[in-house]
């Protein structure tokens, strides 16, 4: 009833993820909850309404969910080249391009270090645009710490 695709869910195999298929299952949890929204309020649900607990097990553990998830993502929109490397669809920039390097899989780990790194989010600037003219992550971090230091003085 809330259409949720089963590779979404816990049934598939949890030990191999990577942060962008926990990604799509935070979107997936997400979704599902704003179509539960309209049909309790449309009054189409039928029954009494699972918690939003119930929900997220369908996609994670809760410790997982509390514990990794929710950190890692809710403030994503702060984030446009990281979450567009996220969403992975036709056109998102590539690993080096978001993490200077290729690994097989990325944790949340790395995606905490990343957005360290990033400060407190890209604000709308296009990180992308840096990268295409030549200047990697290191190069990145490395000018806005030079233009941190001259607004200081």
């Amino acid at each position: 009833m809330l259409n949720i695709p089963e590779q979404l869910t816990r049934e598939v195999n949890s030990k191999a993820l990577g942060i962008r298929q926990y990604y799509a299952r935070y979107k997936g949890c997400l979704e599902a909850q704003q179509v539960l929204d309209k049909m309790v309020g449309a009054g189409t649900w039928p029954g009494k309404r699972p918690t939003a607990i119930t929900i997220i097990e369908l996609f994670a553990s809760k410790s997982t969910w509390f514990t990794y998830v929710v950190p890692a993502f809710s403030d994503i929109n702060n984030f446009p080249l990281l979450k567009e490397w996220l969403e992975n669809e036709v056109g998102c920039p590539t690993d080096t391009e978001v993490w200077g390097k290729r690994k097989a899989n990325y944790t949340f780990a790395d995606l905490k270090v990343e957005k360290g790194r990033r400060g407190n989010g890209e604000k709308g600037k296009n990180k992308r645009d840096s990268v295409d003219k030549g200047e990697g992550p290191s190069q990145l971090a490395k000018n806005s710490k030079k233009s941190h230091k001259k607004k200081a003085k």
